[in-house]
Formats: C-alpha cells, structure tokens, sequence
C-alpha cells in the first residue's frame, strides 16, 4: 500500500502541470478601464450604492458610489451593478449595513453597467485606457436613468485621446 502511495505522488510530481493563471495572450496588453458617474450631487435625496457579487465573496459587499470616483468591482470576476436607494430609506434602516440589499436585488434586479474591468487587446491595437461617464438623468419615485454622455479612449502611440460625446 506504501508503494502505491509512493507511486501516486512522484506521478503527480513528475507529470507536468500547467497553469493559466492571469496570464496575457502573446502580442496582447491590458487596457485600462474606469467608469465615472458625474452628477450625483444634482440627486442629493438618492444614494448609489454598488451591489458586487463574485466566486471571492460570501453573499454580497456594497459600495457607496461617490461622484467622479470610478467604480471599482475587485477582483475581475466579480459583477457589479448599480442600485439606488434614499437616504430616507437608509435612515429608516439605521444605515447601510442594515439594509438586506440581497431581498432588495430580488424584488427588482440592479442595473448593469460597463465593467470597470479592461481586459486586454492585440500590441497591434494601441489603445491602453477606456474611460467611461455617466449621468442620472431622471430620478422618478421608483427608478433612475443613467445615460453614457462621454467616452475617452487613450493611446500609447502619441496619438491624441480620442473623445466620444453621446
């Protein structure tokens, strides 16, 4: 039995293993992504609150949204996406962390959003960084809007940014 045992582990050892783990294709780069929301000061009687989820976290984390900070998911594989709530709500709750966002995502889903998360591209493509804005542009009793208004794309080969009005 000690043999078998014996066998089974130099078999592992010698066997080769490949790992894939972040690694980048060849002749590719990152890009790096940012997503802005720019006029929350407009809406001050609403909160933004990024709902994250992923394989790296147990139920859910929130974010608190603040105006020209761009959002952040974590790790690359989580998802975010955008709930709003008053601040009358979280005053009602005693505050963001008593309210079960989880029952909230269930009765009506979070809106997605642009993954902050770039990715990569070919080293033939010079674009190294994608910066998207949002906008509120109408908050009624149950829902809000949020509308793409700008898109800058940068590149690494001195070309100037590239400025996308919507």
């Amino acid at each position: 039995m000690k043999r078998f045992f014996l066998t089974i582990i130099l078999l592992i050892l010698l066997v080769p293993v490949y790992i894939h783990g972040d690694v980048l294709p060849e002749d590719s780069h990152l890009v790096h992504r940012q997503v802005f929301i720019t006029n929350l000061t407009e809406f001050p009687q609403i909160q933004l609150l990024g709902y994250i989820t992923g394989p790296m976290i147990q139920n859910y984390q929130i974010q608190v949204i603040e105006e020209d900070v761009p959002l952040s998911k974590g790790y690359k594989f989580n998802d975010i996406k955008i709930v709003a709530i008053t601040n009358e709500a979280i005053e009602d709750a005693g505050g963001i962390e008593n309210i079960a966002f989880d029952l909230i995502a269930q009765r009506k889903p979070p809106a997605s959003i642009i993954d902050p998360f770039g990715g990569y591209v070919a080293n033939s493509n010079p674009l190294i960084a994608e910066e998207y804005y949002f906008q509120v542009t109408v908050v009624t009793e149950k829902s809000l809007f949020l509308r793409l208004y700008r898109t800058v794309l940068k590149y690494n080969n001195d070309s100037p940014d590239r400025i996308v009005n919507y």
